[in-house]
């Protein structure tokens, strides 16, 4: 269920261009072209693992390749990507101003004026982040988001709530190289929390057949998971490639072998089912998209498989960008639907919330009322964003794991504070490069968005991704879902 379904600065600028364009509704486009081509030339350069320089915990960016702003596929990385880490030290507090107004990002309801996702995935780590900078290019003027509330020093916790109902937690784990250990690790002390693991495994190709992420398998992951009572998916991506999708899901051939690939995956690697996150899709390719998951959900959940699909967040079906995603019949077609509920705020965007609390419930309103609430998983991120704006505009974009942008408040001297409006905390400090907002997602903040699990009676979170959350992150999970 995503991830919202998790790139980056560039990315984004381009993809308000093409995505505001007839591109949305499967024309292609130079402007098309060239988001694709960037974002796999900067997701690239923030996904590789690396060292923490603060406490040595090995990190990726949290961008990976969810928060690349799904629409402009940021975050199923995915914020991007990306996420992870390791268990890091308490937040420390320091002193700066509050946070200026942020402007909504285009995975609000504002999406359909200037259209850009969230995502996927949405990414999780440790210390260290890395950073992708851009001049953004001219874009619409984004919709104004209500400035934050007065900050407070020591945020209010999520008031009680209980669960209704037996909960899944579903962690995506990564494996870009093979030292790359920081989603394993995550899982090794927590494995009586997670239900679900979906490994950031496989890409398909035009032709149908699936290929593995830099030719790595993250076999100690699943080995791992299957040996601890934790089942293990596989998620099939086409890396924000909407023309690749268009061209495998409207080829008979490439269709079925797509298919047969995913089911010989699933029996020869000893995975419980498969997780579907395909993003930027074509507008006109919605039918044929729908018409996929019937096919791969007849023939595999009668195996015994579960089939889960990640889909990018939005609060009506009103929202042109993300036409080609008919919530209804997806769910109809998907045992687990998770929802890509994190990059509200994107790289190159305006700074603000990855995922404030009234944006989250929206998504969750329209989703339930379309999708059965014992499907629907709620994507939850484990990162943030720190960015640079001069002259009111945005010129880089960093993505942070929980630890990480603790790090940088107490480096400068900053004060963390809270936004009681959006329920997430955001600093704000100045350097050489320039004015920087940073706002993320922690273990408070991710307790409000647990009790609209819990009183909207959904079937759990997915977590994007596993590797940057901090140990309070799960100790509140723990808490609220009484795991």
């Amino acid at each position: 269920m995503k991830k919202s379904k998790s790139f980056l600065s560039a990315i984004i600028a381009f993809s308000l261009l093409a995505l505001s364009s007839n591109t949305a509704f499967g024309v292609k486009s130079e402007a098309q072209t060239s988001v694709i081509t960037q974002a796999k030339q900067i997701e690239k350069s923030v996904t590789q693992p690396l060292q923490s320089s603060a406490n040595s915990i090995p990190s990726n960016s949290s961008a990976d390749q969810k928060s690349i702003p799904k629409t402009v596929a940021a975050a199923n990385i995915f914020v991007n990507e990306t996420s992870k880490l390791t268990p890091a030290s308490s937040i420390p507090s320091k002193n700066t101003s509050s946070s200026t107004a942020a402007p909504a990002s285009a995975s609000t309801s504002s999406k359909t004026s200037s259209p850009v996702s969230t995502s996927t995935a949405q990414a999780s780590k440790s210390t260290v982040s890395t950073s992708t900078s851009t001049t953004p290019a001219a874009q619409p003027a984004p919709t104004p988001a209500p400035a934050p509330a007065a900050p407070v020093s020591s945020p209010k916790p999520a008031p009680p709530s209980i669960p209704s109902s037996d909960k899944i937690v579903l962690g995506y784990g990564t494996y870009y190289s093979s030292s790359d250990t920081s989603s394993l690790n995550s899982m090794k002390p927590h494995s009586t929390i997670i239900d679900e693991l979906a490994t950031h495994t496989y890409i398909v190709n035009t032709d149908g057949s699936l290929y593995i992420q830099n030719n790595v398998f993250p076999k100690s992951q699943v080995s791992f998971a299957n040996s601890n009572g934790i089942k293990p998916l596989a998620v099939v991506r086409n890396e924000f490639n909407g023309d690749l999708a268009h061209d495998v899901l409207t080829n008979s051939t490439a269709r079925a072998n797509l298919l047969s690939g995913i089911q010989n995956s699933l029996m020869s690697n000893s995975f419980s089912g498969v997780n579907i996150d395909f993003e930027l899709l074509k507008s006109s390719d919605r039918d044929v998209f729908t018409a996929f998951m019937r096919d791969l959900y007849n023939m595999l959940h009668p195996q015994g498989f579960i089939v889960s699909i990640a889909l990018p967040a939005k609060t009506s079906e009103a929202e042109k960008w993300v036409y080609a995603y008919d919530y209804a019949k997806l769910g109809s077609y998907s045992d687990q639907v998770i929802l890509m509920t994190y990059d509200e705020h994107y790289p190159g965007g305006q700074p603000g919330p990855v995922a404030s609390i009234g944006w989250v419930q929206r998504i969750v309103n329209y989703a339930s009322s379309v999708i059965p609430k014992s499907k629907l998983l709620l994507g939850i991120a484990a990162y943030g964003y720190d960015w640079t704006v001069s002259g009111g505009k945005t010129v880089s974009t960093k993505s942070v794991s929980i630890a990480t942008a603790a790090s940088i408040a107490a480096n400068n001297g900053a004060q963390i504070q809270w936004d009681s409006t959006a329920q997430v905390p955001y600093f704000n400090y100045t350097d050489s490069k320039g004015s920087h907002s940073v706002y993320f997602e922690n273990s408070t903040s991710i307790g409000y968005k647990l009790n609209i699990v819990n009183n909207s009676n959904l079937k759990g979170i997915a977590i994007w991704r596993l590797g940057l959350e901090d140990e309070n992150y799960w100790t509140t999970i723990k808490t609220k879902l009484n795991k």
